[in-house]
């Protein structure tokens, strides 16, 4: 419809909270007023006010709600940041549907996790993931924000580069295979691209056992997106 989203994080006017910021903008660049009445919408997502959170991706399903995944600090460290996840209507609202308020929190390593990437399937099913620990985790859910174990059996797996990998970039092919990438960190840091299958499965005819990793010209190479 022309209109544009934009999303990070932000505070509320007089807040201390940062929380999760979604904007909605009209062809024109203004506020559109039809979303949260006011064109903004702030999450908190652990209901607090007090911890740091923040949007890094989304994409939007076949009936324009909007999936937004970021981080969310559950204590006092970065090193207890969950991967955070909000569904949002066309009309800014929460979907309570999702998980019963529209958020949901995912903890699947037990690491500090930093949601990166998310894509909306051509079945209606979401992927997702980002950094955990010195590794990968990619996982699949349904439009309730339940798991689904169809993917590796937990509908979650694990992807381990050598070295410790900082996920950019998430992309679905034609095929509905999981394309990933970001910077993989060693003494000189690599570009790192991963495919992954619906099964939950490194694509063996990808790169070298599903993996791409290698380095560009000599030198420190760092990745932030892929595009297809």
């Amino acid at each position: 419809n022309g209109k544009i989203v934009i999303a990070n994080a932000g505070r509320s006017n007089g807040g201390t909270s940062q929380d999760m910021i979604l904007c909605r903008l009209d062809s024109n660049g203004i506020l559109d007023n039809t979303f949260n009445s006011s064109g903004t919408l702030l999450v908190d997502m652990d209901g607090g006010g007090n911890q740091p959170d923040i949007i890094n991706d989304f994409d939007f399903d076949a009936q324009g709600n909007i999936y937004a995944i970021g981080a969310t600090r559950t204590g006092s460290a970065p090193s207890s940041n969950d991967f955070a996840i909000i569904k949002v209507s066309p009309t800014g609202q929460l979907v309570n549907s999702f998980d019963g308020d529209g958020k949901k929190l995912f903890n699947p390593s037990g690491n500090a996790e930093f949601g990166s990437g998310i894509r909306v399937l051509s079945d209606g099913k979401i992927v997702f993931g980002g950094t955990a620990g010195s590794n990968v985790i990619i996982m699949k859910m349904d439009s309730t924000g339940t798991l689904d174990n169809t993917f590796n059996g937990t509908g979650s797996t694990s992807i381990n580069f050598g070295s410790s990998m900082e996920m950019y970039g998430m992309e679905i092919d034609s095929y509905d295979r999981i394309l990933i990438s970001g910077t993989v960190n060693s003494s000189i840091s690599n570009a790192g691209v991963a495919r992954i299958l619906q099964s939950g499965l490194l694509d063996s005819n990808f790169g070298t056992a599903g993996i791409f990793n290698v380095n560009l010209g000599g030198s420190d190479n760092e990745v932030f997106d892929l595009a297809m």
